[in-house]
């Protein structure tokens, strides 16, 4: 189940996601009422994409096929119902999540207890390649099949035919899902989902939408039975309210005619009910809204403009008007961004948002995360930026770089469009007929939009945000860990709000216009000493003098891209001692500072419009810089990764953002049961090493700030490269450019690294407590094994673990109702010598965790006793084997898993090798034999994480 809502925690948007949503104008699963039901490009001067397949079947159902090549000879098929949560009745609230799950649970061609093994029978893994979703709107299955032939998409459409219209709905196995389902609305409560539920009915009261969260009532799900199941289903899974999608390496033809004879035979089984009211609502005034979320680990404070609007057509007016309204809160957005580089600013993220929902609804918002204790401030930030905008509007430099910015995105659409996957691009195809909106082609969207964007003017985008807004009403809400009392709290704000209002706004003083590159240019490319070419392997190694190491492996698996990985120096596994967590603290340093010669908001102004991305990151092994480019600018990332490590920047500033995030996310802590799970198991499980430990925000003060710098700078300065270079690219001019701009830098030897031991906390039990009043526990059981090698071994260990997950999804959640996604999985360390574990997770109630913890361990010796069954270990390798089939042609698997680290570990290169073949070779009795070395339960560690006052194990 999946549900876009008004607000969500706040990240700062990247370059494409911002020009994403500049471009789809109407984003998220915010469907339009009611003229979903038709061809939107028939009512539209849109021109649908020229390669769309569309089609009308005598009942009404409609399709749409989109050959495409990425990845080859598969296929992405999807069973689109336009009808979800929205649709029920009062006494039907969760019933279209229910019918979802139904269909996993039974159908005419699928008896209970089938569909599951026969998806893994063909190469497909559940919840991977097969899965679904329940909207407002809306709800879709989908489909990656393994294999795109005739064969193929006839079982998929069986499958997808049986959803629409085959469900029997088994009364057994009603009963059973209920448990499972009420397990999922349990993970998915939390203080942010109760907080954003509160705040769509202040922004949007009276909309008929906030009160159907999918998820719906606990009473209609326990009291819920065959009659009102098949009720719903008969009345909305109708032909004309059904879509097929077909995205994939197919022929069309072939694939419409096996749609035709699959679905044409399906009727409405029920008279049509009338699709109800969207409902209405009039804001006027300055309204104040307080919610408090103690469980909260911060304060949200949202400032937005929601008024009902007529009707959109999606049209190419309509999407001008919308992409001008996007440019604004893209303007918006890097100012409230920029000043995150000041340590007076007292929030902590930031984001401008505009968008259009259910084609009647327009809304802006500003929404900021702030300490509890910053509210005040950052209230009158935001009102004052707001209105500086409103009234002064925007430089012709700030135009500029949005403009750079959305035509770059234009540009790399149409170059990296064919490598797409065919899911992404079916989920946009599904998105777009339920918003609905006409979807075209890249090419198109330049044609039709890029001279507009080069014409546009400030004073446009000023109109367009001033008539969004507009001056008759704002919506003021403070919600999260707030500090105030609910008697004094509006009056509080508005207190705040009036005050700021009175307070002059100037002009904003431009940015004197940042220089990039500012280094001085290398004199010449320095020539390798020597090259390698790996043949089977398809890729070149280089060395240079300097100690400097080049992978480089030309793919047309992304057309528009270049991926690159610098590797160098220590990593996690050599953090000094004295300051345990540095090397998760030491990213978000980097990341935030720019260079010493540009702080981050004057680089991203410099760089605007390039589509360059640059991240810092410590892995166990390594520090590394992972980036990526358009391969026309490969030149001038190279440029661009040099100054990152020869100018590198450690600012006082930003360790104050990140030590201010390291205490919001430490205050969220104490009361998220998942969150408190995930940062203490690994420390827990390495036996509470310094190494897996997370620093105290307490304690990040300068001292560690200068830790930090002391501990990156000399290896940013001085450690051996290795640099790996993927993608669509002539190695040549890699060679070329990497000895341009990194063969000259005097680099000292790679030297060998002595890695101390990890030990695996065998045996040992913790609780932990959290509180919360959210009534829900976590648990993860661990089995010692080991590492990476022998690769024979672990790789078997890998298979068993989805044998065990396998089972104990079987046992847990089919049969007792217990978790809602109970999962096992094998870690086997690369870095860290004999350390691994097989591990368990799961969901539970809190007074269900020692039944829980019980059954997988029962799960576990059952295993150990019986071993494994031939089909076991076909259905666990089969879904796995289809997704080496992707890896293989995915340029982070090359860049990260293989030819990065083949310095220090060239048995990288042999695994990969044997990656295919090692796996066939596994048999039954090899993973028995497993299960009777490592599935010992003296030697299994367990960690539950409960609310305070729950008893632990």
């Amino acid at each position: 189940m999946s549900y876009q809502g008004i607000i969500s925690r706040v990240r700062q948007s990247r370059i494409p996601a911002i020009a994403v949503t500049c471009l789809f104008l109407f984003a998220g699963n915010l469907f339009a009422l009611p003229d979903t039901r038709g061809w939107i490009h028939e009512k539209s001067d849109l021109p649908l994409h020229p390669d769309l397949i569309t089609g009308t079947l005598d009942n009404g159902l409609r399709y749409v096929i989109l050959p495409h090549q990425t990845p080859r000879n598969r296929a992405s098929l999807h069973l689109n119902v336009q009808a979800g949560s929205f649709h029920e009745s009062d006494a039907q609230q969760g019933l279209a999540h229910f019918v979802e799950h139904m269909a996993f649970n039974g159908s005419t061609n699928f008896p209970p207890g089938t569909l599951i093994h026969y998806f893994q029978s063909i190469g497909m893994s559940f919840g991977g390649d097969t899965n679904a979703h329940t909207g407002l709107g809306e709800t879709v299955y989908h489909i990656l099949l393994p294999k795109a032939d005739e064969q193929g998409l006839k079982k998929g459409f069986q499958v997808l035919a049986d959803y629409a219209h085959g469900l029997i709905f088994d009364e057994n196995e009603i009963e059973r899902e209920k448990g499972v389902i009420l397990a999922e609305k349990r993970a998915r409560d939390s203080a942010r989902y109760r907080t954003g539920q509160a705040l769509r009915n202040f922004l949007l009261p009276g909309i008929r939408s906030n009160e159907r969260p999918p998820i719906g009532k606990k009473a209609v799900i326990e009291k819920g039975d065959r009659k009102e199941l098949l009720d719903y289903y008969n009345t909305w899974y109708r032909p004309e309210a059904m879509m097929v999608i077909l995205v994939g390496d197919v022929d069309p033809y072939k694939a419409e005619d096996l749609i035709m004879k699959h679905f044409s035979p399906i009727i409405a089984r029920a008279p049509e009910r009338e699709i109800p009211d969207l409902g209405h609502f009039s804001h006027e005034g300055e309204l104040f809204f307080h919610h408090a979320e103690p469980e909260s680990g911060d304060v949200s404070i949202v400032i937005a403009a929601s008024r009902m609007v007529p009707p959109r057509k999606d049209n190419l007016e309509s999407r001008k008007e919308s992409l001008t309204l996007q440019l604004g809160s893209m303007l918006l957005r890097h100012r409230l961004s920029d000043r995150l580089s000041d340590p007076a600013t007292p929030y902590n993220r930031a984001v401008a948002m505009a968008d259009i929902q259910h084609q009647s609804i327009l809304s802006t918002r500003l929404v900021a995360i702030a300490p509890k204790d910053k509210w005040e401030a950052s209230l009158s930030l935001m009102e004052q930026e707001l209105r500086k905008a409103l009234t002064h509007g925007f430089s012709e430099e700030e135009m500029d770089r949005v403009r750079r910015e959305t035509l770059s995105y234009l540009d790399r659409r149409i170059a990296g469009f064919s490598t797409i996957p065919s899911r992404k691009i079916a989920d946009e195809i599904i998105q777009a007929m339920n918003t609905p909106r006409v979807f075209t082609s890249p090419e198109d969207d330049k044609a039709l939009f890029a001279g507009f964007i080069e014409e546009i003017q400030a004073e446009d985008v000023l109109e367009a945000m001033k008539n969004a807004w507009g001056d008759d009403h704002r919506l003021i809400a403070i919600t999260g860990n707030t500090s105030l009392d609910d008697h004094t709290a509006l009056s509080r704000m508005q207190s705040v709000w009036e005050k700021s209002t009175t307070i002059p706004v100037a002009a904003p003083d431009m940015a004197v216009a940042a220089i990039f590159p500012y280094l001085p240019e290398p004199a010449k490319a320095v020539q390798p000493l020597t090259s390698v070419s790996i043949e089977d392997l398809e890729f070149s190694t280089v060395q240079f003098a300097n100690h400097t190491t080049l992978h480089v492996k030309q793919t047309d698996f992304e057309a528009d891209t270049v991926r690159v990985l610098i590797s160098f120096g220590p990593g996690r596994a050599h953090e000094p001692e004295d300051w345990p967590g540095l090397s998760l603290a030491a990213p978000a340093l980097v990341n935030l500072s720019g260079t010493a010669t540009l702080d981050r908001p004057d680089l991203a102004r410099a760089l605007a419009g390039k589509g360059m991305s640059v991240e810092f990151s410590v892995a166990q092994e390594n520090f590394r810089f992972s980036a990526s480019s358009k391969p026309e600018d490969f030149s001038e990332l190279m440029n661009l990764l040099r100054h990152r490590l020869l100018d590198p920047a450690f600012r006082t500033e930003a360790w104050e953002l990140v030590r201010r995030r390291a205490e919001q996310e430490e205050r969220r802590m104490e009361s998220d049961i998942a969150g408190t799970m995930q940062h203490i198991a690994p420390s827990f499980f390495a036996s509470f090493d310094p190494r897996f430990s997370r620093p105290k925000a307490s304690e990040m003060n300068e001292d560690m700030r200068r830790a930090a710098e002391n501990w990156l700078k000399p290896a940013f300065m001085d450690a051996a490269l290795e640099i790996t270079v993927v993608g669509n690219v002539n190695p040549e001019l890699v060679i070329g450019e990497v000895g341009r701009y990194f063969g000259d830098l005097p680099r000292s030897p790679r030297k060998e690294k002595t890695i101390s031991p990890l030990a695996f906390n065998e045996g040992a039990k913790a609780t932990y407590w959290v509180d919360t009043q959210i009534p829900s526990a976590q648990i993860r059981i661990g089995f010692p094994t080991m590492g990476l090698e022998p690769v024979e071994e672990s790789r078997g260990l890998t298979l068993l673990s989805r044998v065990l997950s396998d089972r104990i999804r079987k046992e847990i959640r089919e049969k007792q109702g217990l978790a809602y996604s109970p999962r096992s999985f094998h870690q086997a360390s690369s870095v860290y010598k004999d350390y691994g574990g097989l591990y368990i997770q799961t969901g539970a109630r809190p007074d269900q965790v020692a039944m829980v913890h019980k059954a997988i361990m029962d799960v576990s010796e059952k295993l150990k006793r019986e071993g494994v069954s031939e089909e076991e270990l076909r259905r666990a390798r089969d879904p796995l084997l289809t997704g080496l089939k992707d890896r293989f042609r995915n340029n982070s698997f090359w860049l990260a898993g293989v030819m990065a680290g083949s310095v220090e570990d060239p048995r990288q290169l042999d695994r990969v090798r044997t990656l295919e073949s090692g796996y066939l070779e596994i048999t039954a009795k090899d993973l028995t034999r497993l299960a009777e070395k490592w599935l010992k339960p003296d030697r299994a560690s367990s960690i539950t994480v409960l609310p305070v006052g729950e008893e632990g194990l």
